[in-house]
């Protein structure tokens, strides 16, 4: 029988009605879903960890008939295990007719289905390899205009507001063209930066096709990773790397992507990758008395030039890169081999002092690494050995396991030579850099209820190298544990709960002045959310921080915010209306807490001192443009602070 003759009237009537629940009892969930991942990556920049929001696009939607492996795991919704059962639920039983269906697979929730189901669609029909001039007719157009001000900064009104604009082409993922032109608050002129890339996919045995700027993505972090990654947390998804190795650069990074070709081409279980790039860069440069010898002092990613020294720096430095990788697959996993060579324009020299003792130097950069996936019967094993050219080496190495279909155990082990150094990684250590460190790292998920989650995580470290604040052997442990409890299709709520102590060895200086070895940090959350009706969802949330040392004076913080925000289903018009209230002791103990904000724009102020902070967002519908802006107001130490941003979005 055929498979359409399954698709009547009647399943019409289901998928509609689900996807109209699903927009007013999931969005939120989904928004809050990436504000806990958001919080913890901003809350760790002070230790190198750099994040391109406009990597995460939280717009982009996929044929569950058509979607891929990888991009199930470019989401970083899904664990291994639910992705492969997926997959192999599909090959068995064909097409989906209903999103419904996805209750039949068995480690598939409501929760997790809840997740998805802003980026999913049914579509029975599902061309292989369309034709370039279908790909081009057929695709959709969307454009964005973004700009914003705040009262502190001077000037004219041109020079300190920020301005942006985009245009980007799809057709269902299989073909990408985009432009990125921006200017930030202080500079000059627009655009201070012109970003552009197009994007093939599938198109015989092209898998994957990029010209212009993009980011490359390898292994587990420990050689090469520029897009978006979970850090340290509960999920048990951020014990694994996993996202595309080639992907467009769509955000607003001046510093971390590529610019030039990257080609995938896949033949049965093999596939061969190789890219090469050469772009500007910032960089701090200086030279000797005669001017004809230049090296390298520092390599700033801000993108910011708004002073004369910050526009010396401005695409200073010539980076050349190339690279690739051969990767083997099977049902029963994968086995790769990459590698990448960098070669700069001047040679990296930073000044000498004990914690740059292993920091890279030179002009040319030659690494390798080796990484890995195999499904055993005892679970599944993932991991990554990687060497630069002096055979220092990283060894990242992790396990997953769902021991039933309530409980999900991961393990992963790192051990990374003190004199390993590489460029833009992520890798999974309590820096995010893959730099000096030994540790283990444990996450344990029970779901014993679809209402009821408990998340627990636990990473101890030791770190060999001399860092900027201390000259010794380190250890570190970190604790953390969340519940969340969903009593009801409208209703969540959950607490979070963290705990580090970190050992220093201490130096003479710190005897002489009777400093203590034992820094602690503590936090806690609760919070709320809401849909009081088919309008109105409302967000409360409380937060504690601590951070100093065990005998000596602490810093303390809190934090409570209320927010309220009208969505009528099937509206035009929307908005959101937050304020917040904190006190910490200092900088130390600031707290983070993710805000509501423009399309493609992620916002995760840090709260310190004593104020307040209030905002207004405001969105409005007419046909395919979208109009919205924000206003925000700050109070702090006695002074008020104005700013404001606003956006149109035309899809055409």
């Amino acid at each position: 029988m055929e498979l359409n003759s399954f698709f009547n009237m009647q399943d019409v009537k289901w998928i509609l009605l689900m996807l109209l629940v699903s927009r007013l009892c999931v969005a939120y969930g989904q928004e809050e879903n990436h504000e806990l991942q958001l919080e913890l990556l901003a809350a760790e920049e002070n230790n190198n960890r750099w994040v391109d929001a406009g990597s995460i696009d939280g717009q982009k939607r996929y044929n569950i008939n058509s979607i891929t492996e990888e991009e199930l795991q470019s989401l970083q919704l899904l664990h291994v295990f639910q992705i492969k059962e997926f997959i192999q639920y599909r090959q068995r039983f064909g097409d989906l007719i209903s999103l419904m269906e996805l209750q039949a697979i068995p480690s598939w929730d409501i929760i997790t289905i809840r997740k998805l189901m802003p980026h999913l669609y049914v579509s029975l029909e599902k061309p292989l390899a369309p034709e370039i001039t279908q790909r081009l007719k057929e695709g959709k157009h969307h454009m964005l205009f973004r700009m914003g001000n705040h009262s502190s900064q001077q000037g004219p009104f041109w020079m300190r507001t920020n301005q942006l604009f985009s245009y980007r082409f799809s057709f269902n993922n299989l073909l990408q063209l985009g432009v990125t032109a921006e200017k930030d608050a202080g500079e000059q002129r627009f655009p201070d930066h012109l970003s552009a890339y197009a994007a093939l996919r599938n198109k015989g045995i092209i898998k994957n096709l990029l010209i212009g700027d993009f980011t490359v993505n390898m292994g587990q972090g420990l050689l090469h990773w520029q897009g978006y990654a979970l850090g340290q947390s509960s999920n048990i998804i951020s014990g694994f790397r996993q996202t595309l190795l080639f992907k467009p650069h769509t955000g607003t990074d001046e510093n971390r992507y590529h610019r030039g070709i990257g080609i995938s081409l896949e033949k049965k279980r093999w596939e061969y990758s190789a890219f090469a790039s050469l772009q500007k860069i910032d960089a701090s440069i200086s030279s000797d008395s005669s001017g004809f010898t230049k090296w390298i002092t520092s390599m700033p990613v801000s993108g910011l030039h708004r002073t004369e020294s910050e526009w010396r720096g401005r695409k200073s430095l010539t980076w050349f890169s190339t690279g690739g990788r051969i990767k083997y697959s099977s049902a029963k996993g994968s086995l790769a081999f990459n590698f990448i060579r960098h070669f700069f324009e001047f040679p990296i020299q930073k000044r000498w002092v004990p914690y740059n003792a292993f920091s890279q130097r030179g002009k040319i950069f030659p690494m390798a690494s080796i990484d890995h996936t195999l499904f055993t019967g005892f679970g599944f094993f993932y991991g990554e050995l990687a060497m630069q050219q002096d055979l220092s080496i990283a060894v990242l190495q992790g396990w997953m396991k769902s021991l039933d279909t309530k409980l999900d155990l991961s393990v992963s082990g790192r051990w990374i030579n003190r004199k390993y150094a590489t460029f833009q990684s992520n890798s999974l250590t309590s820096s995010g850099e893959a730099e000096g460190e030994n540790g283990v790292a444990v996450i344990l998920n029970y779901h014993p209820h679809p209402r009821h989650q408990l998340e627990l995580f636990v990473d101890r470290s030791r770190r060999d190298g001399i860092t900027y604040t201390t000259d010794g052997i380190q250890y570190g442990i970190t604790h953390g544990l969340l519940f969340k409890w969903i009593p009801n299709k409208k209703t969540e709520y959950y607490i979070r709960w963290g705990h580090s102590t970190r050992n220093k060895n201490l130096s003479k200086e710190d005897e002489k002045t009777n400093a203590l070895p034992w820094e602690i940090s503590d936090h806690w959350r609760s919070h709320f959310s809401s849909s009081l009706n088919r309008s109105w969802t409302l967000r409360i949330r409380n937060e504690w921080s601590r951070t100093g040392n065990v005998y000596q004076s602490t810093e303390t913080g809190f934090l409570h915010y209320t927010e309220a925000i009208y969505k009528p289903m099937l509206s035009a018009f929307s908005f959101s209306i937050r304020g917040t209230w904190y006190e910490t002791g200092g900088y130390a103990s600031r707290i983070y807490a993710y805000e509501r904000d423009l399309y493609g724009y992620y916002s995760v102020p840090s709260h310190a001192g004593k104020g307040s902070r209030y905002y207004l967002m405001m969105q409005y519908k007419w046909k395919r443009l979208t109009m919205s802006g924000k206003i925000i107001y700050i109070q702090n130490s006695g002074s008020g602070q104005w700013q404001w941003r606003s956006q149109i979005l035309w899809d055409l």
